[in-house]
């Protein structure tokens, strides 16, 4: 017995079940996609096809991650163990200008988005978290430091390339 749960059928390689003897099993596939099955090659080549008796896999999904900012570095946390996190940093800049008398002075607002979300071997991915912080140089506890956001992205690429 073959139970494949996918809604409409999945294109496979004419020789995917070669050596298997299918025309001696049972392909059990989703009531409506029957007949796709049964038109398809290699699908068609089951000796049976029929109906799932109503059973779903259960499909889970990972916890939404956390972002923290710990100590000059970004901190991923999830409640789904093993998952790995795909981070995306934007990062965007705006100029401020305040006339005071006849002086204009310009202040540079820079924000930091990162969006994260968290995936791992089946399961579905997670929603995506995201948090906005903003940047300066001095490095208050509610801001984050260019240099530590610098430090933050060149380790994030590296352990990508590895």
């Amino acid at each position: 017995d073959v139970f494949c749960y996918a809604k409409n059928v999945p294109n496979t390689n004419y020789n995917t079940f070669r050596d298997s003897y299918i025309e001696y099993a049972t392909l059990h596939v989703s009531e409506s996609a029957i007949n796709a099955y049964k038109e398809k090659a290699p699908w068609s080549g089951f000796g049976h096809i029929v109906a799932l008796s109503g059973e779903e896999p259960e499909v889970k999904k990972c916890a939404t991650p956390t972002i923290a900012y710990e100590n000059g570095e970004l901190v991923f946390e999830c409640e789904t163990e093993g998952v790995t996190f795909v981070p995306d940093i934007q990062i965007s800049s705006e100029n401020r200008g305040k006339l005071n008398g006849g002086k204009l002075s310009l202040d540079i607002v820079s924000t930091c988005t990162i969006s994260v979300n968290a995936t791992k071997d089946g399961y579905e991915n997670s929603e995506t978290a995201t948090k906005t912080i903003t940047l300066n140089d001095n490095g208050t506890s509610e801001k984050l430091r260019v240099s530590d956001l610098t430090r933050m992205i060149e380790k994030y690429l590296q352990q990508k390339d590895e």
